[in-house]
């Protein structure tokens, strides 16, 4: 199992009709004007890749430094293949700064930055 891609996004979802995969807004880089910062929405897509289908724990966290601010811990049986969507809403940000979205699955590990500046 490897992990192939991770996507920090405004939103990502598949469409009913279509099946597809559908990413906007990729970004990593919040402003805020003030903090603490409130982030209403935003989602963290994970692609992988196994040899067959087989149980895998996703873990993603949120941090700043080596502090938790928000982290999900899910265990599916998935494809060779798999796309896992992580939905994070109205995160408290504390302080300007970087920020890191860690991925864990089944020990292969994938890092994102996020930097939030203050702006006026």
């Amino acid at each position: 199992m490897k992990i192939s891609s991770l996507i920090v996004a405004d939103r990502v979802f598949i469409d009913e009709k279509t099946k597809k995969f559908n990413i906007e807004g990729i970004f990593d880089i919040i402003n805020a004007h003030n903090f603490p910062a409130k982030h209403k929405e935003f989602f963290v897509a994970v692609f992988t890749e196994g040899n067959a289908e087989e149980k895998r724990r996703y873990r993603v966290d949120l941090k700043k430094e080596e502090k938790l601010i928000s982290g999900f811990d899910e265990t599916i049986t998935a494809g060779k293949k798999h796309n896992f969507i992580i939905r994070f809403f109205d995160i408290i940000f504390p302080e300007p700064g970087e920020y890191k979205i860690e991925v864990d699955v089944n020990g292969e590990k994938a890092t994102s930055s996020l930097y939030l500046k203050l702006t006026k």
